[in-house]
């Protein structure tokens, strides 16, 4: 029918029911080993095995063993060769108060904050007003179109190589960022700058 393997073994990955929320002892594991956390997140991101041992400091075998966590902890299916089969919906959300979070809170928000928001690539915008309690609801539907609308860029942008994207975090503003403590992990030549 005119399609490789490999075509169709996306349209298959594609149309699998996908993981929307993680456990609370995924969340654990991941909460408490900050390289698998990373290894997670540059997973999820769909970076390849070759990708992250020559951007962070991780070599073949460790990557291997993060990879093969990650798979026991049911997040992918590490497939021959190295390849990922990741299981967890682009969309997935972290438990309310969940250890994610409060990660995300304790360490991971300041970092992001912490930026001026005025090198290229970096938009920052604080509003103030009054709204009324439907302008509100409106005004979170329009957020929740833009969370969606993030969600579809980045899913049109995963076939492309991880040396031609950038780790965006968007807070009702956006620049590229990566967490403080994933960059001390990185070889110093593989910093980049927007």
């Amino acid at each position: 029918i005119g399609l490789e393997l490999s075509d169709l073994l996306h349209i298959m990955d594609k149309r699998a029911s996908k993981i929307m929320e993680l456990s609370i002892d995924q969340e654990k594991q991941l909460a408490s080993d900050l390289k698998l956390f990373q290894m997670a997140v540059l997973v999820l991101n769909h970076w390849s095995i070759h990708e992250i041992c020559a951007t962070f400091k991780f070599n073949s075998h460790q990557a291997v063993q993060l990879l093969a966590k990650l798979d026991r902890m049911k997040l992918i299916d590490l497939l021959p060769n190295n390849h990922i089969r990741i299981k967890v919906s682009r969309e997935f959300g972290w438990i309310e108060n969940g250890p994610i979070q409060k990660l995300f809170e304790s360490s991971v928000q300041n970092d992001f904050i912490k930026s001026t928001f005025t090198n290229p690539g970096e938009y920052r915008t604080f509003l103030n007003g009054m709204l009324s309690k439907a302008s509100i609801e409106k005004l979170t539907k329009k957020t929740k179109r833009l969370e969606l609308e993030f969600h579809d860029l980045c899913r049109e942008d995963e076939s492309l190589s991880s040396g031609s994207k950038y780790g965006m975090g968007m807070l009702i503003g956006f620049r590229p960022w990566e967490i403080e403590s994933f960059t001390k992990l990185r070889r110093t030549n593989t910093l980049k700058t927007y």
